[in-house]
């Protein structure tokens, strides 16, 4: 029986529609000698040792060699409309960068927020959520809508569309914090907005910074 890490367990456990979670460890073994060959090749390049076309055509052989071990590990090469989402934990920010460059979606722990994610499609920014169901459908992007027998098309098309509303309005949701400060400004007044303004702020100006990274 195969096991799931946490982070993984969760965006399994969420079940978004269309897609597959493949967790990182399946696929740590290539990601992380692919993020020390590009950390490598970067230096060369640096260095002058090899061209820039050269270094391009052995970072696109790079990226050819993450993505295949992601499919080798998922079944949605072989399923109509879903997509493969890798989903890792804490600590692996260098291995998300070379999975972005590689062109394969996925879904991080926030590491300046607890209990928020990072997630990044094949292309665009990387996004923060506080739902790890949301950080994986948006990591996915648009997908085909999978009709199951005796399923009704448009009831579904009407399911993914109230989900894509959602994740596109919660980016950056501090929701509890929000919640948990304006008790505390009820109680003790201007003092206590002005702390929990710059709190936030803080809070937005760390998570923004961390995305930055991506």
């Amino acid at each position: 029986m195969l096991t799931f890490s946490p982070v993984a367990s969760a965006a399994h456990a969420a079940a978004v529609r269309g897609v597959d979670v493949v967790p990182f460890a399946w696929v740590a073994g290539v990601v992380r000698s692919e993020t020390r060959y590009r950390a490598a090749l970067q230096s060369a390049e640096r260095a002058g040792s090899i061209t820039a076309a050269d270094a391009a055509d052995r970072r696109e052989t790079s990226a050819a060699l993450v993505r295949a071990a992601v499919d080798a590990a998922s079944d949605h090469v072989w399923a109509h409309g879903v997509r493969a989402v890798v989903v890792l934990e804490a600590g692996n920010h260098a291995d998300a960068g070379t999975l972005h460059a590689s062109g394969v979606p996925y879904v991080r722990p926030l590491e300046t927020v607890a209990g928020g994610y990072v997630a990044r499609g094949d292309s665009g920014a990387a996004v923060a959520f506080d739902s790890i169901a949301d950080a994986v459908a948006h990591a996915a992007g648009p997908v085909a809508p999978v009709i199951l027998p005796g399923e009704n098309a448009d009831a579904v098309a009407a399911v993914l569309a109230i989900r894509a509303d959602a994740a596109a309005g919660r980016r950056v949701s501090l929701a509890e914090l929000a919640r948990a400060q304006s008790a505390a400004i009820r109680a003790d007044g201007d003092a206590a907005h002005d702390r929990a303004v710059a709190r936030i702020a803080g809070m937005r100006a760390a998570i923004n910074a961390e995305l930055a990274r991506d």
